[in-house]
């Protein structure tokens, strides 16, 4: 089962498949519903990419690298955006680990990877929505791969409100079917409980045009055998949907219209306030030689006009620089809107601008123990434990459908997360005494807290304590320890 399950592979025979011409009354691959979703989410791309620019046409796309007009300058300036997105993937994929008591489970997950990778798919998610996680068959055993949202379609039953079927599908374009014929090629995959579905379409833009022959994908991977129907014997379907949150039971991006609009107001406000000051930062004054006349006595020259006594500076009272009437309380202005702004968008996106550094935002605020530090930043920690709670979900299923092809389907394990904010060691300390103190934790429970020990070793420090202070009931001297190296007292 194992290897027909993801991309069995046989020598490949060729193809001469040449399929028929269009015919009418072809039936779409996609909705249009679902052609907006991808399309929003391209644009929520290129805003974490920051490849939005802004000309005197307005707002535009144009990526980084290609030449355009010299006047256009880049209009992402404070991509708070990306810089958020990248704070929940470091909080919630930093410190994520997997472990089984089975020994042969626990061989099998630990040759999976999650580091890396699962952050990559959270960034994903909180751009894209979601995302999909799909075992994959390596020569050295399971591991997985993200599917992008842009290849994914959901369909939810309605009595039940949950995933019922999700649609895999990835486009080939030109594909070379024969000397004379290139084709667009949809490659598809429904995933149901249980089953894995595969076809080929041969389509013309967003039309079906006709299903292929399996064997047509040799065209794209010579070595690719696919199998039409393949019973995985997994209880649910082979990709988890790995959510970035879920507001009314619908699927939300980070990307909120509201949270783009604020940052299209950000930058236009940035942009806006460094043009000016580019342009300002040294004026001058072009005029024709006729609007001047010469000061025989000084040699300067001043306005031909009936008010050039503007431009004189009274000697006696100092030399005084021209400047704005308003340019100070302009620039002021603008400061304080473009500071507005960002606090909007963070607020938008319940991240604390500690995490991003801001000491315009932050201002003298500090924390000098972890327990403040979480108060200052509870809605951030709020909303990244509510993401946790779909990422957990997500990798749950998929470490399950994982184990299960592994042939292990009853196997336990444990996810762990780690803390988003730590404790110090002193702040560990001190609750651990007041808890002893209270009578609330055991020796050994504290010593795995205090020193990060496995449950044996604490158990066997507890022993050895308990063992000195036997031997120290009836002497004279409490017990004393040395430092390695050091000379001992006769006797001792």
């Amino acid at each position: 089962m194992g290897n027909d399950f993801y991309d069995s592979r046989r020598p490949g025979t060729g193809v001469n498949y040449i399929p028929d011409a269009p015919r009418e009354g072809q039936k779409e691959w996609r909705t249009a519903e679902d052609r907006k979703r991808v399309q929003f989410t391209d644009t929520c791309e290129l805003l974490y990419l920051g490849k939005h620019f802004r000309g005197d046409g307005g707002i535009f796309l144009h990526p980084y690298g290609e030449k355009g007009n010299r006047d256009r300058i880049p209009y992402i300036t404070l991509n708070l955006l990306a810089k958020c997105s990248r704070v929940y993937a470091d909080l919630l994929a930093s410190d994520v680990s997997v472990d089984a008591q089975d020994e042969m489970a626990k061989a099998v997950l630990d040759k999976v990877e999650f580091g890396l990778p699962l952050w990559e798919a959270i960034l994903m998610a909180s751009i894209s929505g979601f995302v999909g996680l799909q075992p994959v068959e390596m020569a050295n055993g399971w591991s997985w791969m993200m599917v992008d949202s842009r290849n994914l379609y959901l369909e939810w039953d309605k009595a039940t409100k949950k995933l019922a079927k999700v649609r895999k599908c990835v486009v080939f374009e030109g594909v070379q079917v024969s000397l004379q014929s290139k084709i667009d090629m949809l490659y598809e995959e429904t995933h149901t409980a249980g089953l894995i579905e595969t076809r080929l379409y041969w389509i013309d833009g967003e039309k079906i045009v006709e299903e292929l022959p399996l064997d047509s994908y040799q065209v794209v991977d010579p070595e690719a055998f696919l199998v039409e129907r393949i019973e995985t014997g997994l209880p649910g379907l082979a990709i988890s949907i790995l959510v970035n949150d879920s507001v009314a039971g619908h699927i939300q991006s980070d990307y909120t219209a509201s949270a783009i609009g604020l940052q299209e107001a950000l930058n236009a406000r940035v942009t806006r306030n460094e043009r000016i000051l580019t342009i300002h930062s040294d004026p001058k004054l072009v005029a024709p030689r006729t609007a001047l006349k010469k000061d025989p006595e000084t040699g300067e020259l001043l306005w031909a006009s009936f008010n050039s006594e503007i431009l004189f500076v009274d000697q006696a009272e100092g030399i005084q620089p021209y400047n704005y009437l308003t340019w100070d309380g302009q620039i002021t202005a603008a400061e304080n809107s473009k500071r507005m702004l960002k606090s909007e968008l963070l607020a938008e996106l319940d991240v604390a601008p500690q995490f991003l550094g801001d000491t315009e935002l932050v201002g003298g605020t500090t924390a000098d123990t972890a327990s403040k530090l979480r108060q200052m930043l509870h809605s951030t920690i709020k909303r990244a434990t509510r993401k946790r709670g779909f990422l957990d979900i997500a990798l749950r299923g998929l470490i399950g459908n994982i184990l299960t092809l592994s042939g292990m389907p009853d196997a336990e394990f444990s996810i762990d997360y780690g803390e988003f904010i730590e404790m110090s060691r002193e702040e560990i300390l001190a609750e651990v005494l007041q808890r002893k103190q209270n009578k609330l934790i055991d020796t050994v429970s504290a010593l795995e807290w205090l020193d990060n020990l496995s449950h044996e070793d604490a158990v066997d420090v507890t022993a050895a304590i308990n063992a000195e202070e036997q031997n120290a009931v009836g002497s004279m001297f409490p017990p004393t320890r040395y430092n390695l190296g050091q000379e001992q007292p006769n006797g001792l």
